[in-house]
């Protein structure tokens, strides 16, 4: 059997399924291909308070419809940060790159990037934030990710990374 998920780690949609995923990348790890699209990368920096109140909406009936926790610190700090951008790029080469140190880090590093930005309000368009979610998932794997060598690595688009 084989599992091949499609999502962009700033899709809400995606977010609302992080339990059931969770779920799978424990029964099928072996079985489970994380397939990262890119929806939402390299937007060119449009800036994510011009979809801030329709994706507030949407993600508003994502907690409705899931009980997925969205936050109004979320809302407030990261959809209305004037300076905002909306471009999943770094979170994207994040997961791909850690799956190159183990597979089984994907889906762990989404799931955490998804909190870090719902939940905690943190600017997941944000190399230096990625990274340091991404260093504290591989830590907890076993796995060493120097958070500043990594965000140049992000910001940069230098794979290479080895742990």
């Amino acid at each position: 059997m084989k599992l091949d998920y499609f999502f962009d780690p700033f899709c809400g949609w995606c977010y609302a399924s992080a339990p059931a995923l969770d779920a799978i990348a424990e029964a099928y790890p072996h079985a489970l291909t994380m397939q990262p699209s890119g929806l939402f990368a390299n937007t060119g920096g449009r800036p994510v308070s011009s979809m801030a109140d329709h994706a507030w909406r949407n993600d508003q009936r994502i907690a409705e419809l899931t009980g997925q926790k969205v936050t109004t610190e979320y809302r407030d700090l990261v959809l209305h940060d004037p300076d905002g951008v909306f471009d999943s790029i770094y979170a994207t080469r994040a997961i791909v790159a850690l799956g190159e140190i183990d597979p089984s880090l994907e889906p762990k590093v989404l799931h955490e990037l998804q909190t870090a930005r719902y939940v905690n309000a943190n600017d997941t368009a944000n190399p230096a934030v990625v990274a340091a979610v991404a260093a504290k998932v591989s830590g907890k794997h076993g796995h060493s990710v120097d958070k500043d060598a990594f965000a140049h690595i992000l910001a940069n688009d230098v794979f290479g990374l080895s742990a």
